[in-house]
């Protein structure tokens, strides 16, 4: 699937493409179900440039998907220019064939690649067939009808046509729940295929059997994407166990891993030396919940368990605590003598920090990991994502504590966490408290969250680093 670059004879890149007529057997068309691996050589500078765009195009997907803007025009506004930017994937009239060829391949091969990455858990398949579940469902509504016509006919599903005889028979059940349906164009599948449809009654079933009718056709092209894509995700797993660790491939997967997967943070030097033990309880009306509750829990009790005292610490290590202020922030905040509190909490804190144990100096948590980790198990334990762990009435008392009083916008973000979009009641909740502030992109850490809130109180020019 690649070779290095020192290989150069035996280098392929998409200059070394086959001819055009040889591409169009394997790439007749810019959509794919992407059931054969790649056959022909990259770069390992080609393999981590091509995964690293089309982890951009999925990195945007999951704003959107946080967001809550997976509708068409949604999709059409904030997805529309980062595909084109960075996969193209023209149609088969509007570029020429060897640059048609060289898109298809990088969408084809990057997706590949993708999968090495995202196959290592469960929730990592399950992200990832999401996010190119909603990207191919995109992708498929931008083709014209010919060309969707031709894409489907060669991917050969097991539908069966209805006959108009079948049609006729049926034509009065067929149009009491199509009832805006115009074409008698209609397929039957198992129901299994097609549950969202089945769910939402929006087709007719007879001895498990469903009738798709042309206009949600659609439906069954992607979620058989979906399942397929499920089930060679379990298949990659298996070989990515057997792959050598040795290779080359494997910190190039590493990396993508990170750059893909998790939102880690690194200290704004705007912030330099303006945090610290002296004023940080000035600054909580900043902090975004899961950490408010947690100085507020410290401050009443004089501790935190466990969970909470790493979560924390990483957080105002991210604002810019060094070592020596953190120990002193959490010897003061506990108040023991220091002989006890070093026997008992300093060598987690070094710890933290890199100075004990592995060495490994941790990042702030970032809210995909705080939303993952196990909610608390009682009230004594206020550590994770509160949006998650908090009942309803828990949750609208800690908002008006923030001064959030308006009804309305009590109910939406209550509606947000029914439907765990947790990250966008959070983002919610910040331009809430900040009357004026507007955030673009939904809040996926903690120190994010932070550094918008204060640097917009303060008039600083903070970033988000990741």
């Amino acid at each position: 699937m690649f070779r290095s670059k020192r290989r150069a004879t035996e280098r392929k890149n998409w200059a070394a493409t086959p001819s055009v007529a040889a591409a169009e057997i394997v790439y007749p068309t810019r959509m794919s179900f992407y059931n054969a691996p790649p056959n022909l050589g990259i770069s390992l500078e080609d393999f981590e440039e091509w995964a690293i765009d089309r982890l951009r195009v999925l990195s945007k997907l999951q704003q959107l998907q946080l967001s809550g803007k997976t509708g068409q025009k949604d999709l059409e506004a904030g997805l529309k220019s980062v595909l084109e930017k960075y996969l193209g994937l023209g149609s088969n009239r509007s570029l020429s064939d060897e640059t048609t060829q060289k898109q298809r391949q990088k969408d084809h091969y990057s997706h590949y690649i993708l999968r090495l990455v995202y196959c290592r858990t469960p929730e990592l398949r399950k992200e990832f067939v999401e996010r190119e579940k909603l990207l191919f469902r995109y992708r498929l509504s931008l083709e014209d009808a010919a060309e969707k016509e031709q894409f489907v006919n060669s991917l050969d599903f097991e539908w069966e046509k209805v006959n108009p005889e079948e049609f006729f028979d049926l034509q009065p059940y067929l149009e009491a729940v199509n009832k805006n349906e115009t074409s008698r164009d209609y397929v039957k599948v198992d129901w299994q295929k097609v549950p969202d449809l089945v769910d939402s009654r929006r087709v007719f079933l007879r001895a498990g059997k469903v009738y798709v009718p042309a206009s949600l056709q659609q439906n069954l092209v992607v979620n058989e994407f979906e399942s397929r894509l499920a089930t060679a995700m379990e298949t990659s797993a298996m070989l990515l166990s057997r792959l050598d660790e040795s290779t080359r491939l494997m910190p190039i997967l590493d990396h993508l891993a990170q750059f893909g997967v998790t939102e880690t943070f690194t200290k704004n030097e705007a912030l330099d030396g303006k945090i610290g033990p002296s004023n940080i309880d000035s600054v909580v009306k900043h902090m975004p919940l899961c950490m408010s509750q947690l100085h507020t829990t410290l401050r009443q009790k004089n501790h935190l368990k466990h969970d909470g005292r790493f979560q924390y610490n990483l957080f105002i290590k991210g604002l810019g605590f060094s070592v020596d202020e953190a120990l002193q922030f959490w010897r003061e905040a506990f108040k023991l003598t220091n002989e006890k509190f070093n026997k008992e909490y300093q060598y987690n804190i070094l710890h933290n920090y890199g100075l004990k144990g592995s060495g490994k100096n941790y990042a702030p948590k970032d809210c995909k990991s705080i939303i993952a980790n196990n909610p608390p198990a009682n009230s004594e334990l206020v550590h994770g994502c509160p949006y998650r762990s908090l009942r309803p009435e828990e949750l609208i008392g800690r908002l008006k504590n923030m001064g959030i009083e308006d009804r309305m916008e009590l109910n939406k973000i209550q509606d947000q966490v029914k439907n765990t979009n947790y990250h966008g009641a959070c983002t919610r909740v910040l331009e809430l408290t900040h009357p004026g502030l507007k955030v673009e992109e939904v809040i996926q850490h903690p120190n994010d969250y932070f550094l918008k809130a204060y640097g917009f109180q303060n008039g600083l020019e903070v970033e988000y680093t990741k």
